[in-house]
């Protein structure tokens, strides 16, 4: 658009849409649109998904920036503000929890025996 704008002086939108293989409707569409009150609002709430995605840093979701807008006194439902995060490309950092490792590897047989204990079994029953 801002290159048919610029280009006006010098050649016709005619000339220019057909080079560019540009439908001349579209190019009239915007130029003539108004913007509607449904997307002014769609707008306004998409900056305030943003604001609260920035304010916690990237780190909440859309289940609690949804709690922030609701307690801003903005009603709106979890899907809204998953779709305008996915329109404005937010992802929240997700923190995977701590999974205790619990195979550390075996002892080896060639260590030596300090203590010198007796580590096989002559019987199975409980020593007194």
């Amino acid at each position: 658009m801002s290159f048919i704008q610029a280009n006006l002086d010098n050649y016709t939108v005619k000339q220019m849409c057909k080079v560019l293989k540009f439908p001349r409707s579209t190019y009239y569409a915007v130029i003539n649109h108004v913007t509607s009150q449904r997307e002014i609002d769609y707008n306004k709430f998409s900056d305030e998904v943003q604001f609260y995605y920035n304010r916690s840093k990237g780190r909440y979701g859309a289940i609690k920036i949804q709690r922030d807008l609701e307690e801003a006194g903005i009603p709106c439902s979890v899907k809204r503000v998953q779709r305008h995060m996915a329109k404005l490309g937010l992802r929240s950092v997700v923190v995977r929890k701590y999974k205790y490792q619990n195979n550390q590897g075996k002892v080896p047989d060639d260590k030596e025996n300090i203590l010198n204990r007796d580590f096989n079994a002559t019987t199975i029953g409980v020593s007194i």
